[in-house]
């Protein structure tokens, strides 16, 4: 157990431990000495309870166990002769009392080897180099060995209480001591008791999380990493491989062409990782490829150092991280995506960005590659204006780091909660740190169709616009992925947002998980109280160490969650079906007809907008565009909410690239009167023209239609700016009698060819117009009804109130401009002529969704009734996707446990029962078994009620 100077045991430096240790070793001193230091940790911890049940009670006691435990025959020769030289004092530290003990250290005379006593023999970790080989430790100073309760409590209370620092937890023990009337000892300081335990609690973290990821060092075949941590999302071996229809929706090809690039890009990007020996019950070899460009020189440099003896031990010394853990499953379904600004890290002296990371991480990623993606330019892409309202959240500025040097931390979760990755965010909240988040899981060869962000109306523009740079593989991979706003942020958003970017109704998503990144933050954003003072090696240990325990408590429950998932969902489908019902049997009433009626009328398919293949759509020309510039209005030119949606979303999750047509579109289809898609566009330009040239007022009294509704905007074009404006339409004008053949003479403002031209693009546009006049009533009434729900929410309801009101303004908007065009001539009834222009019109179709005209989605004429019955035959849809997904997870689930318990069966073999490394495959394997029980007991309970 002991060693030599030329194979010493390992030094954790301290600040208070000023022992004079020989600084000259070589760097394989430390490297080696680690090893064995692990290696006795889990000797000793799978043991079993007999060390670690037993508290030491007095100093005669842990005497007499302490010399029974010392060695009587050389570890290194095997000879008994062992000399017996000075005796070492040595404080074991215990939150009842603080045990002063006198060691014997043993030193063998025939090869000249330190015979002593390791602290985990006494099941205590050491905080400095002396109290790991007490040969080294001078006369009079006094040795500090924790002991595992201690390490063990603090981890735990740091964890639920949140907010526990190493200071506070010191002084409540010696707080306990005084009440018990036992006096501080004055090998015990005060002052740097903290910063003693800080580096024994450090090496304890470690040696836990070794144990805890014993399976993935070990067992060639097993997952590594955070991504494979979910049982119900798979891992790469058993990935639950949720079926993709290539026709669901504008995503669906995409995702089912990236699932089925996974296993290509994971095979180039995890190349060689675990280039070990294999076998049952195999030691995996030295992370080669994970640890980026320096895995390969690191994994050498280790092999030179350690010796071939030491090769069989090199996976507790593999650099294990996110960036080096191998390929995840081949799809996750839901990941959700925040930052917490509650763990910052102040700016002291001496600290930088580049400070040196751990070497086994399992959830930070390299902050070099962070840097890498914030440093190119095409994460950080400017996307331009969209529709979305004023929520600013990747606006923040960068100057709230000034007395930061690490501004927040953020986190990437699955849909069930498990946490798969964190990173630093060195600045405020900006798009490259998502895509840097994505950018890893897809490195990983792992495709995500679903992702939820606060922001993701702005940040999906942005990932389009870096995806496109990116490799064709990579392209592949991530082009099926899909913005989507969580729940509890989708009122911060505009309507329109809302509607461009809500689960409600996307195919697919199911019901949704509610907020996975916001619980998180919860739970792990108290200790930034504690983390933000601390340096950035031991803030990122703590973090990760707490995430460690924030994820298995979220693994326990797994099975009870996927049970509250199905209720939930079985809950809402029930209360969906009833709506459906009710409204089907109020509009038979309404409608004086039978129920059974009614749901055959209402399961026909809606009919088309007209005004989409009409001279309508040519608002969106050059011309306009050119007319909204020179305004300033922003309206016109495909400025509306289809650039927003279009290009905002990665994989068509969009509506279109906006809604200008342009003269083109449709140019030999007819617009219902007999005269050409083309014709009517060519009456407009030629009145717009007219209009423009004249030297008093646009719009004179006798004409039918005012200069606005032609060019949205072009009434408002300085006079300065007009030119500009005719030259363009005049050349939309004269490409159209290039290619049409039209007389201008012939065309003049009173001809036939101009009044039935002006007739039938009155026609379309009125088509146009009532098709947007329902949706921004519906957009109304949904608003009227967010407003009555956040009624405990004042600062999102003032928000909805502010949308409503836009959007009664726009109602009253478009009602005038459907006024003004059924004047014209010929372009409409007399009836709905009267009936626009009558008193209380528009208020009636506000109130009660009463229009003038058949409504688009009409089907029964009762437009309230029938939106309601299409919400809830959607909420049925998504509770029955999100049903399917359960019963899909909870078998992967299954088959996730099961392939593990058999991997850990396998590596069993030929191993003793009662050796470390048995006791270790034991834990883990009654782990596994006893989770594939309540996932089992889960699917039974599920199959007993279907």
């Amino acid at each position: 157990m002991g060693a030599s100077a030329a194979d010493p045991l390992p030094h954790v430096h301290s600040e208070s431990d000023d022992e004079d240790t020989e600084q000259g070793d070589d760097a394989s001193v430390d490297v080696a000495a680690q090893v064995r230091v692990r290696k006795a940790f889990l000797k000793h911890y799978a043991s079993g309870a007999d060390s670690r049940s037993r508290l030491l009670d007095s100093a005669a006691d842990t005497l007499r166990a302490l010399a029974q435990a010392i060695p009587r025959t050389c570890p290194g020769c095997g000879v008994s002769a062992v000399f017996r030289g000075k005796r070492c004092s040595v404080t074991i530290v215990t939150w009842e009392q603080p045990v002063i003990a006198e060691i014997p250290v043993g030193w063998c005379t025939t090869c000249k080897q330190g015979c002593n006593l390791l602290p985990v023999q006494a099941d205590c970790v050491s905080d400095s180099n002396s109290g790991w080989d007490l040969d080294r430790a001078h006369s009079g100073k006094n040795v500090l060995w924790w002991h595992q309760s201690v390490l063990q409590m603090y981890d735990i209370l740091s964890f639920r209480t949140r907010h526990l620092s190493a200071d506070a937890f010191c002084d409540a023990m010696m707080n306990s001591w005084e009440r018990n009337g036992i006096s501080r000892p004055s090998s015990v300081s005060a002052t740097t008791l903290r910063q003693r335990m800080r580096e024994a609690l450090l090496l304890y973290m470690d040696c836990q999380n070794v144990i805890e990821d014993y399976p993935e060092d070990t067992i060639t075949d097993w997952p590594r990493g955070a991504l494979n941590s979910c049982p119900c999302c798979g891992d790469s071996v058993t990935c639950a491989a949720m079926a993709v229809d290539a026709d669901a929706g504008p995503a669906g090809g995409a995702m089912a062409a990236g699932v089925a690039a996974a296993a290509a890009v994971a095979g180039e990007t995890v190349v060689g990782a675990r280039a070990g020996p294999s076998g049952s019950g195999g030691v995996a070899g030295v992370d080669v490829a994970g640890a980026g460009p320096a895995g390969g020189a690191m994994a050498t440099a280790t092999v030179a150092m350690l010796g071939a003896a030491a090769v069989a031990s090199a996976w507790l010394l593999t650099a294990c991280s996110p960036e080096g853990s191998g390929p995840g499953p081949s799809c996750l379904h839901s990941v959700h995506f925040d930052a917490c600004f509650k763990l910052n890290l102040l700016a002291f002296r001496g600290y930088a960005a580049q400070y040196t990371q751990l070497a086994r991480r399992r959830f930070f990623l390299p902050n070099t590659l962070i840097q890498q993606v914030l440093a190119d330019g095409t994460a950080s892409q400017q996307i331009g204006a969209t529709h979305c309202s004023n929520f600013n959240a990747d606006k923040v500025l960068a100057a709230e780091s000034r007395k930061n040097l690490i501004t927040a931390v953020g986190a990437v979760l699955c849909r069930h909660g498990m946490l798969l990755r964190l990173m630093n965010l060195f600045g405020g909240e900006r798009h490259a740190y998502a895509t840097t988040a994505a950018l890893s899981l897809l490195s990983a060869g792992t495709a995500v169709q679903f992702w939820w962000y606060d922001i993701a109306c702005r940040w999906g523009k942005s990932y389009t616009k870096w995806l496109g740079r990116q490799a064709p593989e990579l392209q592949q991979l991530g082009a099926g992925l899909r913005p989507l706003i969580p729940p509890w942020h989708r009122y911060a958003h505009s309507l329109a947002c809302q509607k461009a970017f809500g689960h409600a109704s996307v195919g697919g998503v199911g019901q949704g998980t509610g907020e996975p990144a916001e619980i998180f933050n919860s739970v792990i954003g108290p200790h930034g109280g504690v983390t933000q003072y601390m340096s950035p090696a031991n803030r990122e240990a703590h973090l990760e160490r707490v995430c460690r325990l924030y994820c298995r408590d979220v693994l326990e429950d797994m099975p009870m969650r996927l049970w509250r998932m199905r209720e939930r969902a079985k809950a809402v489908l029930s209360s969906a079906r009833q709506r459906v019902d009710d409204l089907e049997a109020a509009l038979a009433k309404e409608m004086s007809c039978e129920v059974e009626e009614v749901r055959q009328r209402l399961q026909q398919p809606a009919m088309e907008p007209v005004a989409g293949t009409g001279a309508g759509a040519g608002a969106g020309t050059a011309a306009a565009a050119a007319a909204a510039a020179a305004a300033g209005t922003g309206v016109g030119a495909g400025a509306g909410t289809g650039e927003g949606m279009g290009e905002g979303t990665a994989a068509g999750a969009g509506t279109g690239e906006g809604t200008a047509a342009g003269a083109g579109t449709g140019a030999g289809t007819d617009t219902g009167t007999g005269v050409s898609v083309s014709a009517a566009e060519y009456a407009r330009c030629r009145l717009a023209i007219m209009k423009l040239q004249r030297e008093d007022a646009l719009d004179d009294s006798s004409d039918a239609v005012r200069l606005g509704l032609l060019f949205p905007g072009a009434d408002a074009v300085p006079v300065w700016q007009r030119p500009v404006l005719i030259r363009s339409i005049k050349e939309q004008a004269a490409e159209l009698e290039h290619k049409h053949g039209y007389d201008p003479v012939a065309w003049g403002p009173g001809s036939v060819l101009m009044q039935a031209a002006l007739a039938a693009l009155a026609e379309s546009e009125l088509a146009k117009l009532c098709d947007e006049v329902e949706d921004a009533v519906s957009d109304v009434v949904a608003l009227g009804y967010v407003v009555k729900k956040l009624a405990g929410r004042r600062h999102q309801q003032q928000l909805a109130v502010k949308e409503e009101r836009r959007a009664r303004e726009s109602v009253a908007r478009l009602w005038g401009d459907l006024v003004s065009w059924s004047k014209v001539p010929r372009a409409t009834s007399e009836e709905l002529r009267s009936g626009l222009s009558a008193a209380g019109a528009m208020g009636k179709a506000l109130k009660k969704q009463a229009f003038p005209w058949v409504p688009r989605h009409g089907r029964l004429g009762v437009p309230k009734l029938e939106a309601r019955w299409r919400r809830a035959q959607e909420e049925i849809v998504r509770c029955t996707e999100e049903l399917e997904l359960i019963t899909k997870e909870s078998t992967c689930a299954v088959n996730y446990y099961t392939h593990r318990a058999r991997l850990l069966t396998q590596a069993q073999c030929g191993v003793e029962e009662r050796s470390s490394r048995g006791r270790l495959l034991g834990l883990h394997l009654a782990a596994c078994n006893r989770m594939r029980g309540k996932i089992d007991v889960l699917c039974t309970v599920e199959a007993v009620n279907d």
